[in-house]
């Protein structure tokens, strides 16, 4: 009989709409049987006890126990038959039918952790007089419980101003604009990451006063959140982006094939776009030409103040370099 009775586990996550009020999820255990357990149910020919338990480190976590007069079993269902009882993460949940007697699944704490969770599901019945016990290992961990959080209204356009520049400074600049109704509450960081031709990072910049900039904008229309990250070789440009540069870059060799912009919310979700359409300005510079004949460290510029806020206005946004 042990060797023909197995044992399928299911979980449910914490959003799951039929859960008990206050739960933080559901295992499900389906015992299934090679036998009708209503053939002779609650007899001596038949079925006349039947308990499921979750186990933690040899310890009961928690026990459901059958009442067989008030539980029905199908005989016109799928076969092999199959029983299904329920353990409610935090909470004792109650039978609808009355035909279960279902045990408190005490949680240690506020929020289930792996010792909160079963390693072992045991299944025990009596069938014609005889006490079977059935085991079954499981692996269930916490994050199996976790609902997927929703998108929040925030958005993230490029605006097909990507340019190699050879003027106030010596570098490459990406222009794009940002919107919706959650942008301005819920965003905590926004960051851009420059690519190469073969998706190689090359550098990452961090926006430094996000707070500063959010408020910036909530004076603004919504068609007027525009954000330019440059990614700076040479000259003075005001530092609002900390750029970090990957290992052996920049160089000429490893030419900028992609911008990706990124915002991170309050709750970790990022929204993202990026623009590979990469032109210069003046046109015709290419990154090389950004770099010394001899690949020596390129020598500053310095940017004269009216010239910079001049070209920071015409472009409607805020830059700034490492």
């Amino acid at each position: 009989m042990e060797g023909n009775t197995t044992i399928n586990v299911g979980t449910y996550k914490e959003d799951y709409s039929g859960l008990t009020e206050g739960a933080k999820g559901r295992i499900m255990v389906t015992p299934i049987w090679p036998f009708y357990p209503s053939d002779g149910l609650n007899s001596s020919e038949g079925m006349t006890s039947l308990v499921l338990s979750l186990h933690n480190n040899e310890n009961e976590i928690v026990r459901n126990t059958a009442d067989l007069a008030k539980l029905t079993f199908s005989k016109t269902g799928n076969w092999p038959t199959r029983t299904s009882g329920s353990f409610d993460l935090g909470v004792a949940r109650p039978s609808s039918s009355g035909s279960w007697e279902n045990g408190l699944y005490d949680l240690i704490g506020d929020t289930v952790t792996q010792a909160d969770l079963p390693d072992k599901v045991v299944v025990e019945f009596t069938y014609k007089g005889v006490l079977f016990v059935i085991e079954k290992e499981v692996e269930i961990t916490p994050e199996m419980f976790k609902s997927e959080p929703t998108p929040q209204d925030i958005t993230v356009q490029s605006l097909n101003q990507t340019y190699i520049l050879d003027s106030y400074y010596k570098g490459l600049n990406s222009t794009f604009s940002f919107g919706g109704n959650d942008l301005l509450e819920k965003t905590v960081t926004i960051k851009a990451e420059l690519y190469g031709d073969e998706n190689e990072l090359l550098a990452t910049s961090v926006y430094k006063d996000v707070n500063s900039l959010l408020n910036s904008w909530k004076n603004q229309q919504s068609t007027g959140q525009f954000l330019m990250v440059p990614f700076v070789l040479s000259g003075d440009v005001e530092e609002k982006w900390e750029t970090t540069w990957a290992d052996g870059n920049p160089s000429k060799d490893n030419v900028p094939a992609k911008v990706v912009m990124t915002v991170i919310d309050d709750i970790g979700l990022t929204y993202t776009a990026e623009e590979s359409n990469i032109t210069s300005m003046p046109a015709g510079t290419a990154w090389e030409d950004l770099f010394p004949s001899d690949d020596a460290s390129i020598s500053g510029i310095t940017v004269a103040a009216d010239k910079l806020l001049s070209h920071l206005s015409s472009n409607q946004c805020s830059n700034g370099r490492k």
